[in-house]
């Protein structure tokens, strides 16, 4: 038995998995994240883990405010930083983006630099007829 399926006997309960094929979304995402680190494992490229749909109905805060969860990874995945670094849902206006983007840039320069040289590209991902 090899590493990958001692981890989907652990992600589906068992080999063959007992677990019923609706509730396997997170075991999925699991193998996928395996399997991305194995085949990537050698590559010079850096990946970065995003969330792909940050918007505030994906955001639970508390009662003081706190942010208390993140929901609905179906769109999260490892992506290079060019892909991986985009605004907010929550910011629908010229003004917020330009706020948005100065907080980026004083905080993380390299961040700000995936935004910024990733612009082209995202637009082109965005906007790509898709099978």
């Amino acid at each position: 038995m090899t590493k990958r399926d001692l981890l989907e006997a652990f992600a589906f309960l068992g080999k063959p998995g007992l677990m019923p094929l609706e509730n396997r979304g997170p075991g999925r995402k699991l193998i996928e994240l395996y399997d991305f680190l194995d085949l990537h494992a050698g590559d010079q490229h850096t990946f970065h883990f995003s969330h792909g749909d940050l918007a505030g109905r994906n955001i639970l805060v508390d009662n003081e405010g706190n942010v208390a969860a993140l929901l609905d990874f179906g769109n999260a995945g490892f992506r290079p930083g060019e892909l991986a670094v985009t605004l907010p849902d929550f910011i629908d206006n010229d003004a917020d983006k330009t706020l948005y983007i100065s907080a980026l840039q004083r905080a993380n320069g390299s961040l700000y630099r995936y935004y910024i040289d990733g612009t082209e590209q995202r637009k082109m991902y965005e906007y790509s007829p898709r099978s």
